[in-house]
């Protein structure tokens, strides 16, 4: 029984806590990721368009 009443207290914890802050609900986790990524994805669109036209003036001259 001693067993029994150990484990418990553990599953308890584990379904206070279904989400990541304890606050925020899976789904918006998931849209600040999205949000994150596609702002990640612009800037390294940037990066490579300005590398691009670097390349390009330097091969030009």
């Amino acid at each position: 029984m001693d067993q029994v009443k150990s484990q418990n207290p553990q599953q308890d914890k584990k379904d206070a806590k279904p989400t990541r802050s304890g606050h925020e609900s899976v789904e918006s986790y998931q849209r600040r990721w999205e949000q994150l990524m596609e702002d990640t994805n612009k800037q390294l669109q940037k990066i490579r368009e300005e590398e691009a036209r670097k390349s390009n003036q330097t091969s030009g001259r």
